[in-house]
């Protein structure tokens, strides 16, 4: 399929300040992509419109979480205590979900947490 011929939706976060969207993303909701099911899930402090997103044991954390690291906050309205809110009082406990990062390390493709 021609890539002109997709139907490109932009879905962002309710706090982005973008103004050409399709749909904006609330904390809680359900995404349905391609009869996948995502829980939507707000983590801001890399960006103050960071969202993460979760499925049965995995929750994929963009730039939030980082492996050996987190995003950076020093731009686009991020905050490094608000990031650390989202990583400790979010991500970390939800039950039985691997974090996977946007961004794999060389060699490293997920992260383990103990």
């Amino acid at each position: 399929m021609d890539a002109l011929q997709l139907a490109a939706r932009h879905k962002v976060a309710t706090q982005s300040k973008a103004d050409i969207v399709s749909m904006r993303l609330e904390d809680g909701e359900k995404l349905e992509i391609e009869g996948n099911n995502l829980d939507v899930i707000y983590t801001a402090g890399h960006t103050d419109d960071s969202y993460s997103s979760a499925v049965p044991h995995r929750v994929f954390t963009g730039d939030t979480l980082l492996i050996r690291g987190t995003g950076r906050t020093d731009f686009q309205n991020g905050d490094a205590r608000v990031q650390h809110e989202s990583i400790f009082n979010r991500l970390l406990k939800l039950p039985d979900a691997t974090p996977s990062p946007s961004r794999p390390t060389v060699g490293l493709a997920q992260v383990e947490v103990a």
